[in-house]
């Protein structure tokens, strides 16, 4: 079982002002999330995400025509509806894509189409949830997928017209197809080389307003 609070206690927020998140985010190695004068230092992630991550980008940038691609989590997103700063592990970038400049030299992107994500046990609840939320408020939206790094399950959520359906996956024999390109993607292909558990015991919360 997940537990719900565990994000939170493993990467606690401290109070900054935006222009104090800026020159961190320049001056440091690190990435940090900032929302409301709320800032946190966010994971790295261990062999098994990386391992993941750069599975899943290679699985749907192959996937794409040849002036879009995916940028990793080195490219911060800006949600304008509410002021969150983050990043995601994958991004589609578009000749539509939107940019803004700042704190320094960082472009932040500002209409992402797709967004994934791959969640270890700390950030798993958080990216179904909390922050699931500020991401379906961006209204260029279409698809979220969260990969899973502690067991085979891939969630794919899509939004059609105001409302979201959430769709799981979890044999590696499974594929699956994003709402708005006919770019069908595979469990096996994500999870080649990595060893992981059966998921029979787990759980996280749902998101509200879904429908599954």
């Amino acid at each position: 079982m997940v537990e719900e609070n565990l994000f939170e206690r493993v990467y606690p927020e401290i109070w900054v002002n935006e222009a104090e998140y800026f020159h961190r985010e320049e001056h440091t190695s690190h990435r940090h999330e900032w929302v409301n004068g709320r800032m946190r230092h966010l994971p790295l992630g261990g062999l098994e995400h990386a391992r993941i991550c750069g599975r899943f980008r290679a699985e749907f940038g192959e996937r794409l025509p040849d002036d879009w691609w995916i940028a990793g989590s080195t490219l911060r997103l800006k949600i304008e509806a509410t002021g969150l700063r983050t990043y995601a592990d994958a991004v589609l970038i578009t000749p539509e894509t939107r940019f803004v400049r700042e704190g320094g030299d960082s472009d932040t992107v500002l209409n992402p189409t797709f967004l994934g994500e791959v969640s270890d046990e700390a950030t798993e609840v958080y990216d179904r949830t909390l922050k699931f939320d500020h991401y379906r408020q961006i209204p260029s939206l279409r698809d979220y997928v969260r990969v899973c790094a502690g067991c085979v399950r891939v969630e794919h959520f899509a939004r059609c017209a105001d409302e979201w359906t959430m769709r799981v996956y979890t044999r590696r024999d499974q594929n699956f197809t994003l709402s708005f390109l006919d770019v069908e993607l595979s469990l096996s292909r994500i999870y080649t080389d990595v060893s992981l558990p059966a998921n029979e015991d787990f759980w996280c919360p749902i998101p509200e307003g879904l429908e599954q």
